[in-house]
């Protein structure tokens, strides 16, 4: 036997796009037919072919865990764990698709199912609506032989795509299917049937299992309809415990868990001082007689809960946003699909459905009917009939010769009850060959009129509407119910103190202090009480002015040295910071920059605010008077000192400077001396 050489980046290259499309087509993607993933699909069937259906008694679930692993080879766990997600108990699906008792485990919990040993299941009602027809040839099977069968889809008589969340991950790609209300998605089917034209955003709106809001975005949604692409907001709902002045969440997003909001909060009970505790009080509730969510926020008392909340909600998964990524196999190929789309397909599917059953059973009736023919020609002589049946040596051939009927109809007579073959009988027999024939040429017009297969779909939906009606659970919130809450009313409000020292340390406390813990031979330059909504502008050498959020920043204790000013802030090499000023929207301060030459500006602090969050703006200062001696935040004008080189002096008052509202401005001279070598070199403030 030869050797074969190939080429190891062709043959990866080939042996990983088969790796590739095995993940995409018999593991993530869901198809757009019957909207299930390959290992939900199975797990179904498994257990409708084992006759676990809603009228029967509950198995283990170990039972359809093992039925399920001949038709899917990937462990009993991961079967296990997807069995799980279609239960009512663990409240994934908006619309359960099995009856569970035990615990398995919850969709906002971190908590495992239990052991497949300790739990039980079975198909639930519901369930039903995947398998009509299925006996019926209505969809192809695959297998080995007749041992271990499975349909490459179910009939579904609902678009359960659009009803069914999906979220997996392949290769190179991905899938996140949201979920709609069954109701809606039925009424939006059947208007789309009637009206291509229809403006889906009319009829369907996102629903989930969790509960929560769903903050209304028309724009978001329609582009969500649109492409099959897009995201919307879901945030939690609260109520207030007014006795114990503790806020109820009680149902959160889809897409996160208890456990990490609890975590969230706890992280930001040091930023919001309001709150004293929280706790994960999830537990059976008696009344409801099932486990309900509750998070518990224990807050002090005359606490701005709104604000709170909405301060929590931008902060925390409380709010979450839900993307949608509508990817599906189209002919076994992945592809992102719109609503539109989506119901293209499957109303494609459901129709050859539809066409298939009504196959099977008109090659059933005309089966009927073939052998119904036989007794007619029987009642011309069932005497000689039965007179074969009794004594003939081989009757089937005698009735064929005698009465030219085929086998397949001898066969029938011969197999009859010989008691049945009489003239009274074999009337009541024929006179339904009429009917039948009626209804078989019905059959056969049925499937060969687009119109009135979907005459049958919308009859089937409107069925499935009324006998699955619930309400939502998702309260839609419009833009116009919510709050407007400002960006500037998420920060905390409270006076806080700002210290450099000459080494560049920087730190905010709470309470003012002029004890502050510093380094040897450092020393305090700056000392400065402002609001924790302002900013901190801090001027360098090289002219630059950098910005500070002080809401962003830590506070520290007066014990503490602070942080380092340059790990702070992107500071150019060779650059030092000499001047620092609180900036804030309010604020009717003035900047005042004393420089060398003996000029000296007088800005408005408003001429320093920036409209956008930039970190550092240029030419902040008018570099070509010189060295900056001071620069000096003012409220009310006051008396500054000179001291030039030469040890004179001079007094003036910031009242005698004209006001420049340009960041750069040159100023003007305040002390305008001839001699040589003269510069300011140190000043005084009284």
């Amino acid at each position: 036997m030869g050797i074969e050489y190939v080429e190891l980046n062709k043959r990866v290259r080939e042996l990983y796009g088969e790796y590739a499309m095995a993940t995409i087509v018999d593991r993530a993607l869901p198809d757009v037919r019957d909207g299930f993933l390959p290992i939900h699909r199975r797990i179904m069937f498994a257990m409708w072919n084992k006759g676990l259906i809603y009228n029967k008694p509950y198995a283990k679930s170990s039972e359809p865990v093992s039925e399920t692993m001949k038709i899917h080879q990937h462990g009993d766990s991961s079967i296990y764990g997807s069995l799980a997600l279609l239960t009512d108990n663990n409240e994934t699906l908006l619309y359960p698709l099995i009856d569970g008792d035990g615990s398995f485990g919850k969709v906002y919990s971190t908590d495992s199912p239990s052991h497949m040993r300790y739990t039980f299941c079975r198909l639930n009602k519901f369930a039903e609506e995947c398998f009509y027809g299925i006996n019926k040839n209505s969809v192809n099977f695959i297998g080995d032989g007749e041992e271990h069968p499975q349909p490459l889809v179910l009939p579904v008589t609902y678009p359960s795509i659009l009803v069914k969340p999906n979220n997996a991950i392949a290769v190179g790609m991905a899938c996140k299917f949201g979920t709609f209300p069954l109701s809606e998605v039925c009424d939006t089917t059947i208007a789309y049937i009637k009206d291509k034209n229809i403006n889906i955003i009319d009829y369907l709106t996102p629903d989930f299992s969790t509960g929560g809001y769903l903050i209304y975005n028309k724009e978001q949604l329609e582009n969500i309809y649109n492409t099959g692409k897009g995201s919307i907001i879901l945030r939690a709902k609260y109520r207030l415990d007014k006795d114990n002045n503790c806020i109820e969440v009680y149902e959160i997003p889809y897409t996160t868990t208890v456990t990490k909001i609890v975590k969230e909060i706890t992280t930001k009970m040091s930023k919001y001082k309001e709150i004293l505790d929280v706790r994960d009080e999830t537990g059976f509730d008696k009344i409801k007689n099932k486990e309900c969510l509750k998070i518990a926020i224990d807050v002090k008392k005359n606490t701005n809960i709104d604000l709170l909340m909405f301060k929590l909600f931008k902060e925390t998964s409380l709010e979450k946003s839900f993307s949608y990524n509508m990817n599906c196999l189209v002919d076994y190929k992945p592809k992102v699909l719109g609503v539109k789309a989506i119901l293209d397909e499957w109303l494609k599917f459901r129709r050859e459905c539809i066409v298939r059953t009504y196959q099977y059973d008109i090659k059933k009736m005309e089966k009927t009917l073939h052998l119904l023919s036989a007794l007619k020609l029987i009642l011309l002589d069932i005497d000689k009939a039965i007179e074969i049946i009794r004594h003939g040596e081989n009757e089937i051939s005698d009735l064929m010769n005698y009465f030219k009927i085929d086998m397949q109809q001898a066969e029938f007579i011969v197999n009859y009850k010989l008691k049945n073959i009489n003239k009274k009988h074999i009337i009541e027999q024929i006179e339904d060959i009429e009917n039948l024939n009626n209804t078989l040429n019905n059959m056969k017009t049925i499937i060969k009129n687009e119109d009135s297969i979907n005459s049958i779909i919308i009859k089937e939906l409107k069925r499935v509407k009324i006998e699955y009606l619930q309400p939502r659970k998702t309260e839609i919130l419009y833009n116009d119910n919510i709050e407007d809450i400002s960006k500037e009313d998420l920060i905390e409000d409270y006076t806080c103190t700002l210290v450099r020292t000459k080494e560049n340390y920087f730190k905010k406390t709470r309470k003012y202090s002029e004890n502050q813990k510093i380094k040897d031979n450092d020393e305090v330059v700056d000392i400065i009480q402002c609001n924790n909504k302002d900013k901190a502008g801090f001027f360098t050498n090289k002219g630059n002015l950098y910005y500070l959020n002080i809401w962003e920043q830590s506070d520290c204790l007066p014990s503490n040295l602070g942080q380092y000013l340059y790990n702070l802030l992107p500071l150019e090499k060779d650059e030092n910071i000499i001047g620092m000023i609180i900036i804030s929207p309010k604020s009717k301060d003035y900047v005042i920059i004393v420089y060398e030459n003996g000029k000296a500006s007088k800005t408005p602090i408003i001429s320093y605010i920036t409209k956008n969050n930039r970190i550092k703006v240029g030419s902040a200062l008018c570099l070509a008077n010189g060295e900056i001696i001071t620069i000096k935040q003012i409220t009310e004008d006051i008396d500054i000192k000179l001291i030039d080189i030469f040890n004179n002096e001079k007094m003036f008052n910031t009242s005698e400077l004209s006001i420049k509202s340009s960041k750069n401005n040159s100023g003007i001279y305040i002390w305008n001396s001839k001699r040589k070598g003269f510069k300011i070199v140190n000043i005084n403030t009284k």
